[in-house]
């Protein structure tokens, strides 16, 4: 101590201030400020809890990298080079100026890697508890279906670039960091998913929605000519079976509830292959269409027939429009029951006709 320079004195004391977050003068002797130092290494967390090895046994798969241990197993060693300086010091070993050269060299005369080993390590604690949520996070990520929405993606990707750096959560920004970004990302995820859920499987049970994109006059007409003499079943039962499909698939879960747990609904619902859902009204409709031009093309082919018979009928104007406009090639009206029964009467009369060109239709129709 004698030979130490003034220059290695202010050295020695500016370090153990940094080392301890507190002024270290040398005001009583460096004897003394040699005690304050190991004063502060007796009372502090970091010297006496467990070292990084020991508290995190476990590490989740996402940072089980050579570099996150590798960073750990060096934050490990420094606390071990400082607490064999600290016993140096204190067992008079060591001098408080060698001592303090000692910690210089442990940090590369570098203050700022000694602030940061001091907020990872006493980080430790809080990274330990953080872990297990970050894994939660993660595997949420992981099954999250991906989106259209453009903002959304940007942050599945910074994230996920993140993850990739599991060392970088040593440092408590970071992981507020990562917090954050998830916790934007939830919402955003959680707004589409749910946009698209309701969108698909809440379509049946919402009437409105229904009436919207179902034409119900043209299904009402194909259910009312499907009860024909001649009638084939299959685009009525094609409706059907689409709705009893579409049926099956709706929920009513509460899904912005589940999605704080979990990436999609109990449902399984997917956005990603939710077109046949969302296309399956479309499909209703275009089977609909089929099944009422199917039915008209086979009474036009009898036009005549049918005509004449509402003549010798004596079939009131209401009705007789009705099946005037179901035998011509525009728009269709909403057909009556009682218009049905009276061409149900003239099929009767001519089964024969009727079933030849019912017959001769379908035959020629692709499969």
């Amino acid at each position: 101590m004698t030979n130490a320079s003034p220059r290695d004195e202010r050295e020695a004391l500016r370090w153990a201030s940094l080392l301890c977050g507190m002024e270290i003068g040398a005001g009583s002797g460096l004897y003394s400020a040699g005690r304050q130092v190991l004063a502060w290494a007796a009372l502090h967390p970091i010297f006496a809890s467990e070292t990084f090895s020991e508290a995190l046994p476990d590490l989740p798969e996402a940072c089980s990298t050579l570099r996150f241990r590798e960073e750990t197993e060096g934050l490990d060693c420094t606390l071990e080079a400082l607490r064999r300086i600290c016993n140096d010091l204190r067992a008079d070993r060591a001098g408080f100026i060698q001592a303090m050269a000692q910690v210089s060299q442990e940090f590369l005369q570098d203050p700022s890697r000694l602030a940061q080993w001091k907020d990872r390590m006493a980080g430790r604690a809080h990274l330990v508890g953080w872990l297990p949520a970050f894994e939660r996070s993660f595997a949420y990520l992981r099954r999250s279906f991906v989106t259209p929405v453009a903002a959304v993606e940007e942050i599945r990707d910074d994230l996920f670039a993140a993850a990739s750096e599991p060392h970088r959560f040593l440092d408590s920004v970071a992981r507020q960091d990562f917090d954050d970004a998830f916790l934007a990302f939830k919402q955003g995820y959680a707004a589409y998913y749910c946009s698209a859920h309701e969108d698909a499987v809440h379509i049946i049970g919402n009437q409105g929605k229904m009436e919207s994109r179902l034409d119900f006059v043209a299904l009402r007409n194909l259910e009312m000519l499907s009860g024909l003499e001649f009638a084939d079943g299959r685009f009525l039962n094609r409706v059907r079976e689409i709705g009893k499909w579409m049926q099956s698939r709706q929920c009513d879960l509460p899904v912005l509830e589940i999605l704080e747990r979990q990436p999609r609904c109990y449902c399984n619902f997917n956005p990603e292959v939710s077109g046949r859902l969302a296309g399956s009204v479309e499909q209703m409709n275009e089977a609909i269409r089929q099944g009422i031009d199917h039915f008209r093309s086979i009474l036009r082919r009898c036009k005549m027939l049918i005509i004449q018979e509402l003549k010798n009928l004596g079939t009131d104007d209401q009705h007789s429009r009705q099946i005037a406009a179901l035998l011509a090639h525009g728009q269709m009206v909403p057909l009556k029951q009682q218009s049905v029964d009276i061409l149900n009467a003239i099929l009767q009369k001519h089964a024969g006709a009727f079933r030849a060109q019912a017959s001769g239709l379908k035959q020629k129709q692709p499969q």
